[in-house]
């Protein structure tokens, strides 16, 4: 990533690394040596010079009358930072068209002469012949054998890439299971190929450089030499760059997901803008200087600055809807939340924030020459390894994010919520590892610009607060997750025991998950005070207040209160327990749910109703311990009851003998006798023991033998009937009945549409 640091000046710089004068400040603002005497030399730029300065002459009285006034470095009522600073950028401003004015006029000179073949000039360039040959070799050089080199790897760029594209295998580490973290590794793997080319390529060029100039390695020729091959590495490490992210040839060693064309196309773009600016301002304006002028190499390197600039900008804001829209698709696509609503602000403001950036590029670097190209260089490139180095780090929380654990057998027969309980804790901290790497990038782009000081922050006393405040709530969360993670693991464990032990009660199970949720809250309450006060904010107050609060709603809520006492009271002495069959409040149903102020019943209907413990005044459990059917069975008064009572017996004997309920069946029969006799008929008492919860199964399988043997010996089951009695006169005859009316009426039963006759009075 050093190559970064070189972009901004392959790009935009003038100056050569041979010339060792001092360059011109808005401080000190004097012209080259070289400048200079070439202006004397002129006599139309040295009339024009000594005209400039009568005329500062005259304006510097006036000027001097009020210094702290005018002075732009000195602070005033008038002069604030921003003004100040406003000040010296006019100043820059004005220096840098007088220069480039000056260095027009000396070029259009230096033309003039090149033009009429001035001796002096020609016998100039005449001089140079032999090292730019050199330097020609040198080029022909190092291009042929990276030529050669890119050839020879190229076999191996496919397999990298056919490596990228192989299906994911069932290794030990998670990461080479990803393809996308296989196509990573695919990309630097193919980025180092390329890098080595390069080297390899600059160090054959070198030892040409060394080969034509061994006796005098200082010489001309070697130093045009060195500049070509300073930029190459620079320039060719840079595209390199580019065809890792918009590779053309092997879609899976692309970073970006973009299609084949728009891939070319920005690879195209980006190569030209590095290309151009790179050899162009590090080969031909050094060359141009030593050749014709200074004059002439500025003119022409700000022609070059201003061409890639031009050039850039235009094709930047001719793409800027189709970028845009492809930020807003893979948006659209993501499942990050943070991320997308990092790619849709990208999509607003990705074309202003280049157009801007590649403006004070051009600016800074033709206007001042005070480190800010070395600034842009190394915020550029702080930049550029803060987004690769978080891009790496966001694509590994992905692809763990995607990734379960998985418990040993062990672990998930003991305690069975476990995995399930981690599984469900990773995405909650993946995303906050993700949030604290977006802050970290933000944080340290802010100081590559200093918009921000992180290093300054982060020993300060406010920096060193926020990062032990910080990593003192990291560990009070841990803490308390880890707690609740240990304490109802081991509930759950309880709850669900292995098979071949002990299985806990109904009680127990009650208890427990009461104690679970008790539990929950203790851990959040205490998690939220500790990390309140671990902030720097005072809970003194607030567990007054609490209390204060408390009191009052203890006034308001006694009702809430006695929920909670009576549930308690009903718990400890094991009034009712989860599925336990219970009556109470008027409700008949299964204990569905217990918390610590209410008892949800799910009646017969499936109605769900929850009810307050301060409503229940009476438990009725119907199991505890075992139950009875009781069934009060009645008879025809005509019947035998010992007739009765035996096949009671014999119909209990064939319930014995029924798989489904005969285990739960605890005692024989019992059967007090007849217990009432009324109008209706005799009533027979019958008690049967089962185990708790299954007296209404027994009771549904014993009514239907019963039955069955009812049927079979002709007993009778009273029911409604209607007795009709024929009334007789004093001497005891009846009234004949009209059986002609009775055979009407059959035939009227077996066929409806007859009518019957009218009966005889």
């Amino acid at each position: 990533m050093l190559v970064f640091l070189l972009v901004g000046s392959t790009l935009f710089t003038h100056t050569t690394a041979w010339s060792q004068t001092v360059e011109p400040t808005p401080a000190d603002p004097r012209l080259s040596y070289e400048g200079l005497a070439e202006v004397l030399d002129n006599d139309e730029l040295r009339s024009q010079l000594i005209q400039e300065l009568r005329d500062l002459a005259q304006t510097e009285p006036a000027a001097a009358a009020t210094p702290a006034a005018n002075d732009p470095g000195v602070l005033n009522e008038t002069n604030t930072p921003t003004t100040v600073k406003s000040n010296q950028w006019m100043t820059a401003l004005q220096y840098f068209a007088y220069q480039l004015h000056v260095d027009l006029k000396a070029s259009w000179a230096v033309l003039k002469q090149v033009l009429t073949q001035d001796p002096q000039k020609i016998e100039q360039i005449k001089r140079w012949r032999a090292p730019v040959l050199g330097l020609l070799i040198v080029v022909v050089l190092s291009l042929l054998i990276y030529g050669i080199g890119r050839r020879v790897a190229t076999p191996l760029f496919a397999r990298l890439n056919q490596w990228a594209h192989r299906p994911p295998t069932t290794g030990h580490w998670v990461l080479t299971r990803s393809l996308r973290f296989r196509k990573l590794m695919a990309v630097a793997a193919a980025l180092l190929v390329d890098w080595a080319t390069i080297v390899v390529a600059a160090l054959v060029g070198y030892a040409g450089v060394v080969s034509l100039n061994g006796a005098d390695p200082s010489s001309s020729s070697a130093f045009l030499s060195m500049q070509f091959l300073m930029a190459f590495v620079v320039v060719e490490g840079v595209k390199s760059l580019s065809r890792a992210v918009f590779s053309t040839r092997y879609e899976q060693l692309r970073l970006l997901p973009i299609g084949s064309a728009s891939a070319q196309f920005w690879n195209r773009w980006f190569s030209m803008v590095v290309s151009v600016g790179g050899y162009g301002l590090r080969v031909v304006v050094p060359l141009l200087t030593v050749i014709l002028s200074s004059a002439v190499a500025n003119v022409v390197g700000t022609l070059l600055a201003l061409a890639v600039y031009a050039y850039a900008v235009s094709v930047l804001w001719t793409k800027r809807h189709s970028v845009t829209q492809t930020f807003l698709d893979e948006a659209n696509r993501t499942e990050n939340a943070v991320m997308g609503t990092v790619l849709r602000i990208m999509a607003r403001l990705w074309v202003w924030v280049a157009i801007l950036y590649f403006t004070a590029l051009l600016v800074v670097t033709q206007v001042t020459h005070d480190n800010a190209l070395v600034f842009m260089a190394q915020a550029s490139a702080q930049t550029l390894l803060v987004f690769l180095i978080g891009g790496i780090l966001s694509l590994v929380v992905s692809i763990l994010a995607n990734h379960r654990l998985h418990l040993s057998e062990y672990w998930h027969n003991n305690f069975p919520l476990l995995e399930e309980r981690l599984n469900s804790y990773v995405p909650a901290l993946l995303r906050v590892i993700r949030l604290a790497i977006v802050i970290g990038m933000l944080l340290c782009v802010f100081d590559a610009w200093k918009l921000f000081n992180l290093k300054q922050w982060l020993l300060s006393a406010h920096g060193q607060t926020v990062l032990n405040t910080f990593i003192r709530v990291v560990v009070v969360l841990t803490i308390a997750a880890l707690s609740w993670t240990l304490l109802a693991s081991m509930i759950e464990h309880r709850l669900t025991r292995a098979t071949g032990v002990k299985l806990p009660t109904e009680r127990e199970k009650t208890l427990l998950i009461l104690f679970r949720n008790a539990l929950a809250i203790v851990i959040v309450t205490l998690t939220v005070l500790v990390v309140l006060s671990q902030v720097g904010i005072d809970i003194g107050p607030l567990i007054a207040g609490a209390g204060v609060v408390g009191l009052a709603i203890g006034f308001g809520a006694q009702k809430l209160v006695q929920d909670v006492i009576t549930g308690v009271f009903i718990q400890l002495e094991n009034g009712m327990n989860q599925n336990d069959v219970v009556e109470v409040a008027g409700l008949f149903g299964v204990v569905e749910k217990l918390t610590i102020r209410s008892v949800v019943i799910r009646t017969l209907d499936g109605g769900y109703h929850l009810v307050p413990f301060s409503s229940i005044d009476c438990v009725a459990n119907h199991t505890r311990d075992y139950g009875y059917h009781h069934g009060e069975y009645l008879i025809s008064l005509r019947e035998s009851v010992d007739d009765v009572i035996e096949h009671m017996h014999a119909a209990f004997a064939d319930l014995k003998r029924d798989p489904e309920v005969a285990e739960y069946i605890l005692e024989d029969i019992s059967i007090p006798g007849v217990t009432n006799l009324g109008s209706a008929g005799a009533t027979i008492r019958v008690l049967i023991k089962t185990a708790p919860g299954m007296q209404w199964a027994v009771q549904r399988s014993f009514n239907r033998l019963l039955k069955q043997h009812f049927d079979a010996a002709g007993i009778e089951i009273p029911y409604p009937q209607t007795v009709v009695h024929f009334g007789r006169d004093k001497d005891g005859n009846s009234a004949p009945a009209n059986i002609h009316m009775v055979d009407a009426l059959a035939q009227r039963q077996r066929n409806p549409e007859i009518i019957p006759p009218t009966p005889e009075i």
